[in-house]
């Protein structure tokens, strides 16, 4: 019985990190799942249409089908194990990621412009903060240790001088400079700090930045002071695996996938 209890704790650990290295692994190369994402779902799409009638399934090994539900569950469990640990990179101040990885729009919790129309997007669930400049382009990003770890204790602000000030209760806690290097808070930085997070801001001139869509189709959206609406960044497709929809969307594919291994 021990020893029982005693492998599936094992294989349960050894899950986990399998999956979180997939995950970490899907998160830094995303960029070159631009091409493979679009291809693979064409190709399933095909299975699951015409499988059937032409009988793809039964020239598909049992094996590649129980080996391809494998991947897709553990890349699946990866994802979703990886967006929930990120605190523990930032906290850990471990340099995984350089400042030219982009992470999705989609888990955005506060937006805001600096005197130079800089974009500021600061993400909860990946303890986060991302920088682009007024053309939409993206810059660059760090992990910034959160206040709180929840969405409505944490403050944001920029300083004069363009330090990124992180607090709670109206205290800041960590400050990051423009190139994402920590420095000690101050009283001028609590005093600075805002009451809520917000996915809208507005800039000096006027122009209003908001957060649209940010389940199906994440992008920052700018209205300018003439009413004229235009999308000023988006998630390239790389990034769309790392969105809820996708998940759900590989998740049921490995449904379908065991579904087949066992009726055929």
């Amino acid at each position: 019985m021990q020893k029982t209890i005693m492998t599936y704790v094992i294989g349960l650990v050894a899950l986990i990190g399998v999956s979180f290295f997939c995950g970490l692994l899907v998160f830094r190369f995303s960029r070159f799942l631009t091409l493979f994402l679009p291809v693979s779902t064409a190709i399933i799409i095909l299975f699951l249409l015409f499988g059937d009638h032409l009988g793809l399934w039964r020239l598909v090994p049992r094996h590649v089908i129980r080996h391809l539900s494998s991947i897709v569950f553990v890349y699946c469990i990866g994802i979703f194990l990886f967006s929930h640990v990120c605190w523990l990179l930032a906290f850990c101040d471990f340099n995984m990621f350089s400042d030219k990885s982009r992470f999705p729009l989609s888990q955005i919790d506060w937006i805001e412009v600096d005197q130079r129309g800089s974009v500021y997007c600061l993400s909860i669930t990946y303890s986060r903060l991302q920088i682009f400049n007024s053309e939409g382009k993206f810059l660059k990003g760090w992990f910034v240790r959160i206040p709180g770890g929840v969405r409505g204790a944490c403050q944001v602000s920029i300083s004069e001088d363009g330090d990124i000030v992180l607090g709670k209760d109206g205290r800041a806690h960590y400050v990051y400079d423009q190139f994402g290097n920590r420095k000690t808070p101050n009283e001028e930085h609590s005093r600075i700090l805002t009451a809520v997070l917000s996915r809208k801001t507005t800039d000096i001139e006027g122009n209003i930045y908001e957060l649209k869509s940010p389940l199906i189709r994440p992008h920052i959206a700018k209205l300018t002071k003439n009413a004229n609406e235009f999308t000023l960044t988006k998630d390239p497709i790389g990034l769309w695996s790392h969105t809820t929809p996708f998940l759900f969307w590989v998740f049921l594919i490995f449904v379908v996938l065991n579904y087949f291994f066992w009726r055929n």
